[in-house]
């Protein structure tokens, strides 16, 4: 049974969210997508998903795909639940700009008093002069008021640092300031950000309302030092894909692939409650960037794999993640999606998040 293959369960509860990250498949042009729809998996769903002997010894995480978990009404009662069923950890991860004082403290609370490892990773690309930037539409004096709520509650946390060119001076302040909410810090090397974006934020200027755009300049604008070693590889593969996105990859290039569902041992569940091997997949349906993913849906309909219509040992045994997933790397397959070899070829080099 494959789902005792799974170690590690990636989720998106919610595709709400307070920010508007220009680097973000939700943001078009400085806003919310117009086709994005707005939904979130609640406390009793996630348990008609999550049945107790699933959850034990598992690792989760709550993920910013599309949206912020935190945004999820149910986040407290189902991080608890996870607890209580014996989950191994669960790891939460926002940009820390929304709910009052008071949820942080419950938060940390839980943290402070779970048997499971109950960890938040805060997502602060920069301090209180150039957070903002990147994460458009967070507050700095929420986020902080937040943090601290969270830290003096007995929380652990981490802070973790997308470096800019915009912010790679305030790194020495965010470490003393996650010194002192006693969070581990860590920067993160993300070879997403090989392109550079527009950030638009609203700001009240003389009574008026502005929109006050700032370019985001790309990381290949870094020192070295500051860079992902595979970021000009990724640029170099997409443009490749598209000016041919009918390019078939080689036998090598598809032996190559690390996959973080075959060889990982992780999931990941959207939530629109659809089960794929990885988030990319889900960001790719939700938004129409893969269109060879309709040829899946073709193939098997259209809830082959929703959690909401069919138990995740139904799901995980389907032959698609028996069989045709790993059979699919062959560029000739006709379910051959070329961004696995793009997002997870010569052995995951591109998805794995430098520190």
């Amino acid at each position: 049974m494959l789902s005792k293959h799974i170690d590690i369960v990636e989720i998106e509860l919610t595709s709400k969210c307070n920010a508007r990250c220009p680097g973000c498949a939700r943001t078009k042009f400085g806003k919310t997508r117009p086709d994005l729809l707005l939904d979130e998996i609640t406390i009793e769903e996630f348990k008609n998903i999550f049945p107790p002997n699933f959850i034990k010894d598992k690792g989760f995480v709550f993920s910013g795909v599309l949206g912020d978990c935190i945004m999820a009404k149910d986040i407290l009662p189902i991080s608890q639940y996870l607890s209580d069923n014996k989950a191994s950890w669960v790891n939460l991860t926002t940009n820390g700009g929304v709910r009052p004082k008071e949820f942080w403290k419950d938060l940390g609370k839980l943290s402070h008093d779970s048997d499971a490892i109950v960890t938040v990773t805060f997502s602060v690309d920069g301090h209180e002069n150039t957070n903002h930037l990147y994460r458009v539409n967070v507050i700095w004096k929420k986020l902080w008021e937040n943090m601290t709520a969270y830290s003096e509650a007995g929380g652990t946390g981490n802070w973790q640092y997308l470096i800019f060119e915009h912010n790679v001076n305030d790194l020495d302040v965010a470490k003393q300031s996650a010194k002192d909410l006693g969070f581990k810090f860590k920067t993160r090397l993300s070879t997403r950000n090989w392109r550079s974006w527009d950030s638009k934020s609203i700001k009240k200027i003389n009574g008026h309302l502005k929109t006050i755009t700032k370019t985001i300049t790309s990381q290949s604008q870094l020192k070295e030092k500051y860079k992902h070693k595979e970021l000009d590889r990724t640029k170099e593969l997409t443009d490749r894909f598209h000016q041919f996105p009918h390019f078939k990859i080689s036998k090598k290039e598809s032996k190559s692939i690390t996959c973080k569902f075959i060889h990982s041992k992780e999931m990941f569940i959207g939530y629109d409650k659809k089960v794929w091997p990885c988030c990319w997949f889900h960001t790719g349906n939700t938004t129409d960037f893969w269109p060879q993913l309709k040829l899946i849906s073709q193939k098997y309909g259209e809830d082959w794999n929703d959690a909401s219509k069919h138990s995740l040992e139904e799901i995980l045994n389907h032959e698609y993640y028996a069989k045709v997933l790993a059979d699919s790397w062959n560029g000739t397959h006709k379910l051959n999606i070329p961004e696995c070899f793009i997002k997870c070829g010569d052995k995951g080099s591109r998805w794995q998040i430098k520190e």
